[in-house]
């Protein structure tokens, strides 16, 4: 993953954080990375003003020919 990505959470995050009432907000949502870290990312998520810091692992980046986006 490098900055520039496009990116989604995976689904097996989703089915964690679900419970959660503010993940919930961006747990659906695509985001783009901004910074890269070892094994952390920071990701802009799509209309939110905040910057999330996650582990890469809980990402996937979406690409080109991916019909989920």
């Amino acid at each position: 993953m490098e900055v520039g990505d496009l990116v989604k959470m995976k689904s097996s995050m989703w089915w964690i954080l679900r419970t959660m009432p503010v993940a919930k907000r961006y747990t659906d949502r695509m985001g783009i990375v901004v910074g890269v870290a070892h094994n952390s990312v920071k990701v802009n998520v799509q209309g939110e003003d905040k910057t999330r810091t996650d582990l890469a692992e809980h990402w996937e980046k979406i690409e080109a020919d991916d019909e989920s986006w």
